[in-house]
């Protein structure tokens, strides 16, 4: 009687740490896809800003979901850090005939006169 009360703890004892290990790898797997999604982020940041310090003139990319707010949002959060950014919504008509609706897209100002427009970002 006394083997099978101990054997019913260790085995809830098991199911509970094996629980908890599941949890934790679990939790390591999606903090490994936010910092994938993060890098992705600054890559296409980095580029857009690298693009933009070489060029004087204006880059427009068109945004394809029309969605700014989550791009807004995490160029607002980068910006906080870096003062030198200011961050504008502006419609942006689409240069192809065909579509004729406006859609936002994000302008990253500098403190020189270089603008950026940035997609909106999945």
């Amino acid at each position: 009687m006394a083997e099978s009360i101990i054997y019913g703890l260790v085995q809830t004892m098991i199911e509970n740490l094996g629980s908890q290990i599941f949890q934790e790898i679990g939790k390591i797997c999606s903090l490994k896809k936010e910092l994938e999604k993060l890098k992705k982020t600054v890559s296409r940041i980095q580029a857009i800003y690298s693009r933009m310090q070489r060029s004087n003139k204006f880059i427009a990319i068109k945004s394809r979901t029309g969605s700014t707010g989550a791009v807004r949002k995490k160029l607002s959060d980068i910006a906080m850090d870096h003062r030198d950014f200011k961050l504008k919504v502006f419609p942006i008509e689409k240069h192809d005939a065909s579509i004729e609706r406006e859609e936002d897209t994000i302008m990253i100002q500098t403190t020189g006169d270089q603008h950026v427009h940035v997609p909106a970002l999945g």
